[in-house]
């Protein structure tokens, strides 16, 4: 049996051994912080761009339902759309020109054909460190 494997055991390994584990377990508390910090103002600008298409002229169903993958998907093609909501081509076209009505939605600059949307929203939110060594690149958060 390895030393701190008995249930029970008072004497059990934790992440916080010695000063370098307890410079990592601070480290992993400072990451979960700004993690939950992030995630409450991505939710709050979910609601809040909720709010501007539900009161935007002309909205759809299926508008809606776009509008509600985007903090999933946040770069949709028109052949994109058609694939996550489920409709046809003049139908996802027209949510993603509502979407870009309503200022949700911004053309990626450079193409003609295949042309990709952007919900700024969600991409402009600022990286949010997740390697406890420091060393990682980040992800969006």
């Amino acid at each position: 049996m390895v030393e701190g494997d008995a249930v029970g055991d008072t004497e059990a390994p934790s992440l916080a051994c010695g000063r370098k584990g307890q410079m990592k377990a601070g480290r992993v508390a400072t990451i979960a912080d700004g993690a939950v910090v992030s995630a409450r103002e991505l939710f709050a600008l979910v609601a809040a761009d909720r709010a501007r298409v539900l009161a935007h002229d002309g909205m759809s169903i299926a508008t809606l339902r776009l509008f509600e993958l985007l903090p999933r998907h946040p770069v949709v093609t028109v052949a994109s759309a058609m694939k996550l909501v489920e409709t046809t081509k003049t139908t996802a076209a027209r949510a993603i020109e509502l979407l870009v009505g309503a200022g949700l939605l911004e053309e990626t600059p450079g193409r003609k054909r295949d042309r990709a949307f952007e919900y700024r929203g969600c991409l402009d939110r600022p990286r949010v460190e997740t390697e406890v060594d420091g060393a990682g690149r980040g992800s969006r958060a």
